[in-house]
């Protein structure tokens, strides 16, 4: 059996930050979630941390609408197509790594 770890070497996709809304009151948010959470009955929901960011954030800053996007591995990116169409479609995206 081979066992080959994730490469962890850092490479930049894109030019860099992406410009920042004026406001997120009405907007999009878009959650790439590295993890997910199991829940008792079997199903993955979104991850605790991003949880509690996206309250905050509706509290806070009126955001009303979010996408959530619970990612097939961690240690691979999601194909270009599908982020593309992500990125369509929200004003911020939010990827999660962190456990």
């Amino acid at each position: 059996m081979q066992i080959t770890p994730p490469n962890t070497t850092y490479q930049q996709v894109g030019s860099g930050l992406a410009p920042r809304p004026v406001s997120l009151s009405g907007v999009t948010i878009g959650f790439l979630d590295g993890w997910g959470a199991r829940e008792a009955d079997g199903r993955i929901t979104m991850y605790p941390l991003m949880r509690e960011l996206r309250a905050l954030l509706a509290e806070r800053y009126g955001v009303a609408d979010f996408i959530w996007h619970k990612k097939k591995n961690v240690a691979q990116r999601e194909p270009r197509a599908f982020l593309k169409d992500f990125a369509e479609r929200c004003a911020v995206v939010i990827n999660g790594e962190a456990a």
